[in-house]
């Protein structure tokens, strides 16, 4: 069967990274910053929010409950949560140096990949007060990648380096407790139960048993 098309917002808006949760997508592209729309209605999407006034590009989102954490490039991470049916404002925003591109939440922790090759767990326990949990800072290379998070672990997608697991059951030192690399390039990995799936370029999509790291 063939997909059909179902509709698109009138007053659309360039997207890269998508999140959707309930009856809204979260949309963001660099510096045309973070877009919010109602889905009630797949054929009528309505926008309903937008950030447009940006210092930086937001390269990454994750949303949890009524707040949204934004990789913002050079400022860190930045926090939005929702003040309305229709309004968002920024709450905090936190960055020391580097720039931010990819950001993944768990219950308690934001973790912020830079592209300096650093991880830094902020604990957000507390919206308004963000302090720094722990961090993992690589030998001095850097590394693009996505970052996404499953219970004590974040899996890191770095590209020409493949699949990069941390614990941070301790925050204060996360440890790498695995890695995967066969060749290719690795873009982005979702994890299922003990599976990760990822996208790994030209070598298409490859599926990875993680049920032995620890």
């Amino acid at each position: 069967a063939k997909p059909t098309f179902l509709g698109k917002p009138v007053d659309n808006r360039p997207c890269d990274e998508i999140e959707v949760r309930d009856s809204f997508v979260y949309t963001t592209a660099g510096y045309d910053g973070i877009g919010i729309f109602n889905i009630t209605n797949p054929a009528s999407p309505e926008m309903i929010w937008q950030d447009l006034i940006l210092e930086a590009p937001i390269y990454d989102i994750d949303v949890q409950d009524s707040y949204i954490y934004a990789a913002y490039g050079i400022w860190g991470l930045n926090i939005y949560t929702k003040i309305g049916q229709t309004e968002w404002t920024g709450v905090n925003n936190y960055n020391d140096w580097g720039t931010a591109i990819s950001v993944s939440v768990n219950e308690q922790y934001a973790c912020v990949w830079f592209e300096e090759g650093r991880l830094q767990i902020i604990d957000i326990t507390n919206p308004w007060d963000i302090p720094v949990a722990g961090e993992w800072m690589g030998n001095g290379g850097g590394g693009g990648g996505k970052i996404i998070t499953s219970d004590s672990y974040v899996f890191l997608a770095n590209q020409s380096t493949g699949m990069t697991i941390f614990n941070i059951t301790d925050p204060m030192a996360p440890t790498i407790v695995g890695t995967f690399d066969d060749g290719g390039t690795t873009y982005e990995i979702d994890i299922v139960g003990d599976i990760a799936y990822i996208a790994d370029g030209e070598d298409g999509l490859e599926i990875v048993n993680i049920s032995n790291v620890s």
